[in-house]
């Protein structure tokens, strides 16, 4: 079961202290993008929720932001909120009474924000979060919907969901390719990479956001709603070291097989916005490889000052036994591609004798 796919890394920057700058409206490079949303109770619904995220370096005035999801608008953004560069500002539809939110407030703690919303009605027959079904988002810098005033665009699914209006507009404002969707389990086509349902609700997350998208839908992906981040952002959890588990005792006359693997599923290429650095010292030195995106460090102390081994695998791989010496090990792995990278994973402990 895949628990998640791609997560988007909304780094938390802060606003530069002095004097700020005006905030601007909502333009073709400062403006508010999809950061996360519900799929099964799509953005609207009593409990769904959505991310935006503006990726801008100027304060954004975001009133008059626009949702639209399945052909109806789901919410515009009041008067009186100005969104910092990096900021997130998350959108929760919920019933009854509303807490009341200071966002300049919220904005300068956490560089996030939360804005409370009355559900609207489903817009299609069955949309009760019950069964997923096919559907867009967009995001618009004002009410007034357009072409030019569509700011992201976000498609699950197909079904007729791309017979409308929006996508047109998407289309033409080039934010996303008239034929492309994120296949989130409904309505596969011929080549689509299968996504398996998520025992809970699953969320759309997108992962990249810099200006220019070459592949538009491999930034989007999907992750169990569970597992979600809404208003703080995402990170991408480090790799599982799969073979050699804790606590294995292995005979050192045979090749040491190396399994590691992901809770995510990485689409290359890919790019995570204010991901971690590669690391210092020995770390820069060791250069991503084609089809080899995981780093493998193997150590005589749980420290990794003693380094015994450091390669890349695909998946699956093995260590030549002439290359290790017996004795007790400590393992660890990360993602270290061209593009995307994480922390090291937590060290297990192995034995090779």
């Amino acid at each position: 079961l895949i628990e998640t796919a791609i997560l988007l890394l909304a780094s938390q920057s802060v606003v530069a202290e002095g004097k700020a700058s005006p905030a601007s409206r909502p333009t073709a490079s400062e403006k508010l993008v999809l950061s996360e949303l519900t799929v099964d109770r799509p953005p609207g619904q009593d409990g769904s929720w959505v991310e935006l995220y503006h990726p801008g370096t100027n304060m954004l005035e975001a009133a008059g932001v626009t949702i639209s999801c399945n052909g109806r608008t789901v919410f515009t953004v009041p008067p009186g909120v100005t969104v910092p560069p990096k900021g997130l500002l998350l959108i929760r539809f919920a019933r009854g009474k509303k807490p009341a939110v200071d966002t300049a407030a919220s904005f300068r703690q956490a560089n996030s924000a939360t804005l409370w919303a009355t559900p609207a009605p489903p817009a299609r027959k069955g949309e009760d979060g019950k069964k997923r079904r096919p559907g867009y988002c967009a995001v618009f810098a004002s009410p007034k919907q357009g072409s030019e005033s569509i700011c992201d665009y976000v498609q699950w699914g197909r079904d007729g969901a791309h017979k409308q209006q929006a996508l047109a507009w998407a289309a033409k404002a080039r934010l996303w390719p008239p034929d492309a969707v994120v296949y989130v389990g409904v309505n596969p086509r011929p080549g689509d990479r299968p996504v398996p349902r998520l025992q809970d609700g699953a969320v759309l997350c997108r992962f990249d956001f810099s200006p220019q998208r070459v592949h538009r839908v491999g930034n989007h992906c999907v992750r169990a709603e569970r597992m979600a981040t809404p208003g703080r952002g995402n990170t991408l959890p480090p790799p599982d070291m799969r073979f050699p588990w804790p606590g294995a005792g292995i005979a050192a006359d045979q090749d040491l097989l190396i399994s590691v693997g992901m809770r995510v599923v990485v689409p290359e290429p890919a790019h995570v916005h204010g991901g971690p650095e590669t690391g210092k010292g020995k770390d820069e030195k060791k250069k991503p490889e084609p089809g080899k995106p995981f780093r493998v460090q193997l150590a005589r102390d749980p420290h990794f000052r003693e380094i015994a081994y450091d390669g890349r695998f695909s998946a699956r791989g093995v260590i030549k036994r002439t290359a290790l010496a017996k004795g007790k090990y400590f393992a660890r792995v990360r993602l270290d591609g061209e593009r995307v990278s994480t922390s090291w994973s937590e060290p297990i402990f192995f034995g090779y004798e």
